[in-house]
């Protein structure tokens, strides 16, 4: 936003937050934005979801996001990261996690750093979406990994 007499501050982030797509599309056409569309139904969630995209952006602003977020509270409601499904790949352990806000409400990620530049971190969103069951169901999981599969062949 442009507004005369104004300057853009940031603040300071040490993780990218980026998602699949292409360049030239709106987010909302992407995976993660399409799913968010999809599983977003209510008030309620979209207020949990929101807090926890909130929550995201001022942990991406510490070197130890997942530290700050096991720690961290805003507002009274906790948000938790963890690990949610793990597979291999040439030879290396591959991690998705999760973002999750009460029982249901989840975000899907992936951690992704760089090794030849310890500054390229990015934080790349895959799903968001609503569980019914305590473990995250295959279908989520498969969506996730084929993301991810194709981002490191």
């Amino acid at each position: 936003m442009n507004i005369p007499g104004s300057l853009l501050v940031e603040r300071p982030k040490h993780w990218d937050i980026v998602v699949l797509g292409d360049a030239e599309q709106p987010i909302e056409s992407s995976s993660f934005g399409r799913s968010v569309r999809k599983n977003v139904d209510s008030t309620e969630k979209a207020a949990n979801y929101l807090l926890m995209v909130t929550t995201l952006l001022r942990a991406v602003e510490e070197s130890d996001y997942r530290g700050y977020l096991l720690e961290g509270e805003l507002e009274g409601a906790r948000v938790v990261c963890k690990d949610a499904y793990s597979f291999s790949m040439h030879g290396k352990k591959e991690r998705i996690l999760e973002l999750k806000l009460g029982k249901k409400d989840r975000i899907y990620f992936y951690q992704v750093n760089a090794s030849s530049s310890p500054k390229a971190r990015a934080i790349l969103l895959l799903m968001a979406f609503h569980k019914k069951d305590q473990r995250t169901p295959a279908d989520v999981t498969g969506v996730c990994e084929r993301q991810i599969r194709s981002l490191l062949a």
